[in-house]
Order: C-alpha cells, then sequence, then structure tokens
C-alpha cells in the first residue's frame, strides 16, 4: 500500500496553508487542554475544595474555643456524677445499698430487689436491678423523685403498678432500674472527681 505524499508546506495555496495552520492549533489546543489545562483545572477544583473543609474545620473549633469557658463552667455543674479512672467505682453492693435508702427515705416498703447482669463500657459501668415495691401512691411516686434526683444516674427502664389486693390504699409492682457509673477521661489540668 502506497501512502500519498504529503506536500511541503510552501507548495500549498494560501487556503490549505490557513486550514492546516488552523488543524494544528486545534490540535495543539487539545493536547494541551488534556495534557496541562485539565489535571491543573481538576487540581485546583480538589485544592479548593479542601481549603473550605479546612475553613469551615477553623470556623468550628473557633467556636468551641470562644465558646470554652461556658464549655468548662458547664462541666463543673456535672463534676459529682463523673468519676476519675483511679477513683474506686461503686459496686452493685453500693446501688442496692442505695436504692434500699431511697425507699427508706421515700416510706415504700422494698420485696425483693434483685440484680441483673449490666453492661460494662469503656465510658461507664451499668448496673440492673429489678425492685418489687408495695406502698400508697405518693410513696411511690416520691420514691421514683428521689431515683430521678439520685447522682447515681438511675434511669427507671419498666414499671408496672398495681392496685394491691389486700389493702385498696396501697400499690405493688416491680421497677426495673439501671445505673450507670460515668468514668471520665483525665485532662491534664482538670481534677474530675
Amino acid at each position: 500500500m502506497n501512502l500519498p505524499k504529503v506536500p511541503k508546506f510552501s507548495e500549498l495555496s494560501r487556503r490549505e496553508r490557513l486550514l492546516a495552520f488552523g488543524s494544528l492549533l486545534v490540535i495543539s489546543g487539545v493536547l494541551l487542554d488534556r495534557v496541562v489545562l485539565g489535571p491543573w483545572g481538576r487540581h485546583t477544583h480538589h485544592v479548593r475544595q479542601e481549603i473550605e473543609r479546612l475553613e469551615s474545620a477553623l470556623r468550628q473549633e473557633s467556636d468551641l474555643l470562644r465558646r470554652e469557658p461556658e464549655i468548662r463552667a458547664e462541666a463543673t455543674l456535672y463534676q459529682e456524677y463523673l468519676r476519675a479512672d483511679d477513683a474506686p467505682a461503686p459496686d452493685i453492693a453500693a446501688v442496692l445499698r442505695e436504692i434500699e435508702g431511697l425507699g427508706a427515705q421515700s416510706g415504700i416498703t422494698l420485696g425483693e430487689v434483685k440484680p441483673l447482669e449490666g453492661v460494662r463500657k469503656e465510658a461507664y459501668q451499668e448496673y440492673v436491678v429489678d425492685i418489687q415495691y408495695r406502698g400508697s401512691l405518693e410513696q411511690w411516686i416520691h420514691f421514683l423523685y428521689l431515683l430521678d434526683q439520685s447522682t447515681s444516674l438511675f434511669e427507671v427502664d419498666r414499671a408496672t403498678i398495681a392496685r394491691a389486693d389486700a389493702d385498696p390504699s396501697q400499690v405493688e409492682g416491680m421497677l426495673r432500674v439501671s445505673s450507670k457509673v460515668m468514668h471520665a477521661a483525665k485532662e491534664p489540668g482538670a481534677p474530675i472527681g
């Protein structure tokens, strides 16, 4: 197969020279776009997005730094709920003693108080207790209030209440209560516990 002979540039007519020069410019432009301008534009777009992300993170961090005194003041309100990692955590016996104390304080009669298996997480230890009770409605409400106000972070997970068969002025039932003992991470310069 014979290839046609390409004429020399000087042998081309003026119109053919302009077409060849225009084609050369278009091909050069496409190559420049594919090899240099396209990758540079994508890189610039990526850098712009990263700068916007970092500026947004900086604004959020600046907001937190401005609020640091407020956050520290709020954290001190919760110090009684936190224990340092080296502080002895209460065991289930301490939780049971507190529940019995709250029951006595409210005047409610506690029946069987049965500890269940709790959960140990990195940030807290959870204790779960089933409590059978009997007392007046006012005593029951007072007992729930005392549980809610305790620094042991008691939470009533399940409750049953019914009128007592023997005395209609009394209520009886069962409560499932959980207590989460939180462990605070040690922070230099901020004593906890």
